[in-house]
């Protein structure tokens, strides 16, 4: 009974069985398909991921957890809200020159 249903679980499995190597052809011994764990495909399969996250992805990932909204600052002159070190496009000034001609309203 024990064979038959290790036989049904190295079909379920998978991991293919590797051959049997001596230690010295090679370096380490494969892992046997008998030594791991099986999962049962009858019971669904669990997402195992096929390599381990470099830390360059992981920080790629994690960079969008520190995005934040832009801030935002009051004008001395006008009072209104302006982005900091940008030119006020109202009147045209930059931190107290004039750097930019405003239009005539129309």
């Amino acid at each position: 009974m024990a064979d038959a249903k290790l036989l049904a679980m190295r079909q379920n499995c998978r991991y293919k069985p590797a051959t049997f190597q001596p230690a010295g052809a090679g370096g380490r011994r494969p892992a046997l398909c008998g030594s791991l764990i099986f999962l049962d495909k009858s019971e669904g399969a669990m997402a195992v991921p096929r390599k381990k996250t470099s830390r360059m992805k992981r920080g790629t990932r994690r960079s969008a957890d520190a995005l934040v909204a832009p801030t935002y600052v009051e004008d001395k002159e006008s009072g209104e809200r302006r982005r900091p070190h940008h030119v006020d496009l109202k009147t045209g000034k930059y931190r107290g020159r004039q750097v930019l001609q405003v239009k005539a309203e129309a």
